[in-house]
């Protein structure tokens, strides 16, 4: 996974920010908070990338199609919702 730091370039996220990010800001502050806590991320692909892994997923039904579309993503940042009862 990778993210855009503060100059706007896209870096990899080393296990140091994910724990950070994972431990400090999603659990002990917005969980904490009671808030949902949702990550907004996207994957780049080409067209013919992606009619390729249509076509080896079969339409997205396989075992590997999820963790296939789940790798190698961009962060662009983490949302908290109030969701009360």
């Amino acid at each position: 996974m990778s993210h855009f730091n503060e100059s706007a370039n896209k870096e990899s996220l080393n296990d140091e920010v994910k724990t950070y990010i994972r431990e400090n800001i999603m659990r002990d502050t917005m969980s904490k908070q009671g808030l949902r806590t949702i990550a907004i991320s996207y994957k780049d692909y080409t067209e013919d990338a992606f009619d390729q892994l249509v076509a080896d997923t079969k339409q997205f039904t396989s075992d590997t199609a999820a963790d296939q579309l789940a790798s190698e993503h961009t962060l662009i940042g983490l949302l908290a919702l109030d969701d009360p009862l």
